[in-house]
């Protein structure tokens, strides 16, 4: 995942770091995939207009074999994931680029027919595309586990994972089906405003009864999971307690 071009840049000099300097590099890129890659019809689809991270500014410590990382550089040249210069193959048939997220080269209207008429197909309708932009990922292992939500639908783990784009707020039953004596549980909350939260869990015996996870899609939850059988017990409010003081010393 890492880019084979030169982005770290020294907060210091502003100079960019060579990648073939570094000491953690991406060692599968570049590859010997060229034109005329085996007589195959090659294109690429990238975004734009999305700002994606180019350039990490780093400072010298001795921690951080290529530098610690303290800034971050954007360019409007890519789909929020990856850039536009990233995404094209010198050579290809085609290289297009449309005005779409990393999600939407794959999911829009528009990204789809550009796919279809690669391949020689005619578009087909499907129902507009929304970007996503919040979501609730859940990963547990090993084992299985499922999820119900207010409205009483239940969605069953595939391969360990359950990923909810734009989920309600709420609170969502957990049932984890253990299949060893330790279950690792990870709660991933993703918000519209950019925050996000990672949240591990132990979870241990072979029998385990349901569970909550509480989703504020405006509040980054800090400890979303928690037992059924826990009770908020509700603040005592403070005239009765005065209150009964006053009955305690009154009656004294």
């Amino acid at each position: 995942m890492l880019p084979t071009y030169d982005y770290l840049r020294d907060n210091k000099t502003k100079q960019l770091k060579s990648v073939s300097d570094m000491k953690t590099k991406n060692n599968y890129l570049p590859s010997n995939f060229v034109t005329p890659f085996w007589n195959v019809k090659v294109g690429t689809l990238a975004g734009t207009n999305n700002p994606t991270l180019k350039t990490i500014n780093v400072v010298r410590d001795f921690r951080w074999p290529d530098g610690r990382p303290v800034g971050k550089e954007y360019s409007d040249s890519g789909d929020g994931t990856v850039l536009v210069e990233s995404a094209q193959i010198p050579g290809a048939f085609s290289n297009e680029v449309i005005n779409q997220s990393h999600a939407g080269i794959i999911a829009s209207d528009e990204g789809i027919d550009k796919i279809l008429k690669f391949f020689g197909s005619p578009g087909i309708n499907d129902p507009p595309y929304k970007e996503p932009k919040s979501a609730l990922i859940l990963v547990g292992y090993p084992g299985s586990f499922s999820l119900t939500d207010k409205n009483n639908h239940v969605i069953n783990s595939e391969n360990g994972m359950i990923a909810i784009m734009d989920p309600i707020s709420g609170d969502y039953q957990l049932q984890i089906n253990p299949t060893s004596s330790t279950t690792t549980f990870i709660i991933g909350q993703f918000l519209a405003n950019g925050k996000f939260e990672y949240n591990e869990y132990k979870i241990r015996g072979l029998t385990q009864e349901p569970k909550i996870i509480e989703f504020n899609s405006k509040n980054i939850n800090k400890n979303p999971l928690r037992e059924i059988r826990e009770y908020k017990y509700p603040r005592f409010p403070k005239f009765w307690f005065n209150l009964w003081r006053f009955w305690i010393k009154f009656h004294k």
